[in-house]
């Protein structure tokens, strides 16, 4: 309402506020990322739980969220989306570009898919590999491919790439 504290107290807002216990959860950076996951996914119950994507966000380091976010702004992703998902709120681009860059890069289905219990877990551990694991050749190599991927797309499916349709 444009007041300072100075202007509240001694108002029942001001002990509200004295009153207020403020939790805090520290994470040390060791702990596993199946954990850091999960203990997000559990203290996230409040307003709008964040969905895996945010959640990896939140989790990752700055070279993934970049890299994601550099695809996303592509024009071959916004020209083969039709700027559908652009700057999504929920990181809904960021999740299908990533799944993108997981199949591309990995080496079989069953050595490098299957082990991991769930799609979920899967990304989890790609976002990793691409904050610690995988060169800046080969991301460079993985952003030239999905810009050649979104252009094909596009030229293929016209403005039907990306699209749900009914059924007939």
């Amino acid at each position: 309402g444009g007041k300072s504290f100075k202007d509240i107290e001694g108002t029942r807002w001001a002990r509200r506020i004295y009153l207020t216990q403020i939790i805090a959860n520290v994470v040390d950076p060791q702990t596993p990322d199946k954990v850091k996951f999960d203990i997000f996914k559990r203290i996230n119950t409040g307003g709008s739980p964040l969905n895996a994507q945010e959640i990896r966000h939140c989790m990752s380091k700055t070279r993934s969220r970049n890299f994601l976010k550099k695809l996303s702004e592509s024009n071959g992703f916004i020209l083969a989306t039709n700027g559908n998902l652009r700057e999504h709120v929920r990181m809904v681009d960021r999740e299908v570009i990533l799944r993108f860059c997981a199949f591309r890069i990995i080496e079989s289905i069953e050595k490098d898919y299957a082990p991991n219990n769930t799609m979920n877990a899967f990304l989890t551990e790609i976002t990793r590999k691409i904050d610690t694991e995988l060169t800046d050749e080969t991301l460079d190599k993985l952003s030239v491919d999905f810009e050649r991927s979104m252009n094909n797309a596009f030229k293929l499916f016209g403005e039907h790439a990306f699209r749900k349709w009914p059924t007939g």
